[in-house]
């Protein structure tokens, strides 16, 4: 069954000028960065849109600020299409732009812990020398063993498993050094220091998970069904305490992106959005599996691009798994006028129904006026008044997608329903090619 994760980038995908389209149209945007300014008393904004480059670079700013980003393109897809994820994921920083995106955690909360991680991340190196380095080229499992092979010199550990030909090290200055000299001697193609503000994802920072963890208990984090694939362990979870948890080792333990993202396409996720500044995920990506779909939303003019992709890949979904065959005419006239009247009068019981599934779009009230358009034309859907159907229904296009959507999510879920849903949903389906 087809799935949809969103993603969001961690620290790395930052510029000078990024969210400016985003705060400039969208007053609500705009207060939630003057609140952010009276609360830290930083300009972020200012910041973000005007640089420098080097103090936007650095951690505490960092973070905040590709959060705001990500959430901003976001909310500004969602106010235009009511797509719902199945999964959410974030690199590193990111997972907490993933907890805004399901809804966990409000954006305003999420951008002060970040900008509190950023700095705890700092902070707790205490000064001492550190490195971190991108090793291209190598498996995965060989700069492992590179970096334990380093580490009885100095620490050292592998820090992200960004795809299957790049790992990033970080650690002491002197254990990075020595696995540099190693995974170059092992026939890396390239090897790329890299300029951070600390031993990020190291044991180097570990007063830093729990600084944070004392910061998060300040936090309310509200209860979601959307799952979580954590960097942690590349398992999902709705369970709050395990997220906290989760959050905090983050912060001196490995990203299991690689991990993450295969598991997600094990799952049957194969649309991934990316939102939040450039387009680093999508590039790993193309090196995890060429096969899946992600679309990338950075900037505002871009929106109805995006839109219409998105759209136009859940179509071609569906239309792939879809039976083309016929209904009768009297089969549609009664059982979905039934239909139409028990979700109008019996609104409650459809409504647990319909509750545990995780659908794309979730307009309810779409599918009453799809399936009372269709009963009150008495439409007898055959190959001859197919196009006829589709030309009459387009002043309801939006609202035919929502309940294509929500129909086929039933349709699939396996979920016990009353005889007359199991027909109406065969019927629907009928209707349809």
């Amino acid at each position: 069954m087809s799935k949809i994760a969103f993603i969001f980038p961690g620290q790395g995908a930052q510029y000078v000028g990024m969210a400016q389209d985003f705060i400039e149209n969208n007053e609500q945007l705009q207060k939630i960065m003057e609140n952010f300014e009276r609360k830290n008393d930083i300009n972020l904004a200012d910041i973000m849109i005007n640089g420098p480059e080097e103090k936007l670079k650095e951690t505490r700013f960092t973070q905040p600020a590709i959060l705001f980003h990500s959430i901003a393109a976001l909310r500004t897809l969602q106010a235009e299409l009511d797509l719902e994820p199945d999964f959410v994921a974030g690199h590193s920083l990111g997972e907490f732009s993933a907890l805004v995106a399901n809804n966990v955690l409000n954006l305003e909360d999420a951008m002060y812990l970040v900008y509190k991680r950023g700095q705890f991340m700092i902070e707790a190196n205490e000064g001492k020398p550190y490195g971190m380095a991108a090793i291209i080229g190598l498996k995965p499992s060989k700069v492992q063993e590179i970096c334990e092979l380093a580490s009885q010199k100095d620490t050292v550990i592998a820090a992200n498993f960004n795809t299957p030909v790049q790992t990033v090290i970080s650690g002491s200055k002197t254990g990075v050094e020595e696995a540099c000299k190693l995974a170059k001697a092992e026939g890396a193609k390239r090897i790329v220091p890299l300029v951070v503000g600390g031993p990020f994802h190291s044991p180097l920072i570990a007063k830093a998970a729990d600084w944070l963890s004392q910061e998060m208990e300040n936090i309310f984090f509200t209860p979601s069904y959307i799952p979580l694939v954590s960097n942690v362990d590349a398992q999902p979870t709705i369970d709050i305490k395990k997220i906290k948890q989760n959050l905090a080792q983050q912060v001196t333990s490995s990203v299991r992106w690689l991990e993450s993202m295969e598991f997600l396409i094990d799952q049957g996720v194969d649309l991934f959005i990316e939102f939040g500044p450039q387009k680093v995920l999508s590039g790993m990506m193309r090196k995890i599996n060429r096969k899946v779909k992600v679309i990338s939303f950075s900037k505002l003019e871009d929106l109805q691009d995006v839109k219409a992709k998105i759209i136009e890949n859940l179509k071609q979904k569906f239309d792939d798994s879809i039976e083309k065959v016929t209904s009768k005419k009297d089969e549609l006239s009664v059982v979905l006028k039934d239909l139409v009247e028990k979700m109008i009068h019996n609104d409650h019981k459809l409504s647990e129904e319909l509750q545990p599934i995780n659908f794309y779009l979730k307009p309810r009230a779409s599918i009453i006026k799809v399936l009372d358009y269709i009963s009150q034309n008495d439409y007898d859907i055959t190959i001859e008044n197919r196009a006829k159907f589709h030309s009459d229904l387009e002043e309801y296009k939006e609202n035919f997608e929502y309940a294509f959507n929500i129909m086929k999510r039933l349709k699939e879920s396996g979920l016990e329903t009353s005889d007359m849903n199991r027909r109406l949903m065969d019927i629907f389906f009928k209707t349809l090619n």
